[in-house]
């Protein structure tokens, strides 16, 4: 009899410990769980942290870097601070191809500048060379190929001084023989015919510009026996090409230019081009930002200038 009891007594002993440590596996379980969801959240909102503050450091590198127009060491963002940034400006060439960084809307302008420019942002072809000299251009536009009320036509006002050497390369700010040439190309034909527009007709074929493609595309002669006169054979002739798309009211297009000739066939940097890095402990942020060269508003190729008076005849 008393072994029977003490049989019972183990039994029911062993089976409380059997619960108990089967409840503490599971409250183990609970509060491991909970625990490396916090440690998880940490990590992840550490991370989110150092990520934005990587972030606003590689933000001060590029305006430091605008600023002193010139590159900038790494340093630390404040005194005691483990943040830190850098930022090169790069001027470097592009080469023939140049695709416009941003699309553009109908009335807003593309522009891509064929000559130098010095420190002071003016106007320049050191020795010569860092002026693009070109015969044509492919110009290619569009990011669709459906022909419509809205697919953009692209206005060129082709900017050029044929007196050689180029006043507004030799002397800053020289611009007494500037002279424009326009063209207009529409890739939509039915609209020229039906607005009596006397546009170029686009090719509507695909254009690959390096990594970029586009819709439409259309090659245009400069000279000799295009747009400009043959006097204007020379680098530093050709200034600047401002593209404008037209009818695209809702939707920006992409442009790009690929020059095409004998000599001098790279487009010379369009801007100041900053890379900057900033880190802050293992997040790293890197920010390229193009700040392009000054340009005229577009409202002054809308008004009317004269080098001399301007006399109104009342009849």
């Amino acid at each position: 009899m008393k072994k029977d009891k003490f049989r019972k007594l183990i039994l029911n002993e062993g089976q409380a410990l059997l619960i108990v440590l089967l409840s503490m596996s599971v409250i183990l379980s609970v509060v491991l769980s909970v625990v490396s969801r916090s440690i998880t959240d940490i990590s992840v909102s550490t991370y989110e942290e150092e990520a934005l503050r990587a972030f606003s450091a590689a933000e001060a590198g590029i305006e430091k870097a605008l600023v002193e127009q010139t590159s900038v060491a790494e340093q630390q963002i404040s005194t005691g601070s483990a943040d830190k940034f850098k930022a090169d400006i790069v001027t470097e060439p592009h080469g023939k191809i140049f695709n416009f960084p941003q699309p553009v809307k109908a009335g807003e302008t593309a522009t891509f500048w064929f000559v130098s420019h010095d420190a002071d942002f003016n106007l320049a072809c050191p020795g010569g060379s860092g002026c693009l000299k070109a015969t044509f251009l492919n110009v290619c536009f569009g990011n669709s190929p459906a022909i419509n009320d809205q697919t953009p036509a692209v206005e060129l006002s082709i900017y050029y001084d044929s007196i050689e050497p180029s006043g507004s390369v030799a002397t800053p700010n020289n611009f007494s023989n500037l002279q424009v040439a326009r063209t207009v190309l529409d890739p939509n034909s039915a609209r020229i015919v039906s607005a009596g527009t006397n546009f170029v007709h686009a090719d509507d074929g695909v254009c690959n510009l390096n990594s970029e493609k586009y819709s439409f595309s259309e090659r245009v002669n400069l000279n000799p026996s295009g747009l400009l006169p043959s006097s204007c054979n020379f680098p530093g002739c050709i200034l600047a090409v401002k593209a404008r798309t037209l009818y695209n009211v809702t939707t920006p297009h992409s442009i790009g230019l690929e020059a095409n000739g004998v000599g001098d066939t790279q487009f010379p940097p369009q801007g100041i081009q900053i890379e900057s890095t900033g880190t802050s402990g293992e997040s790293t942020r890197k920010i390229d930002v193009l700040q392009t060269y000054p340009e005229p508003p577009s409202f002054f190729e809308t008004a009317l200038f004269s080098r001399g008076d301007i006399n109104k005849v009342i009849p």
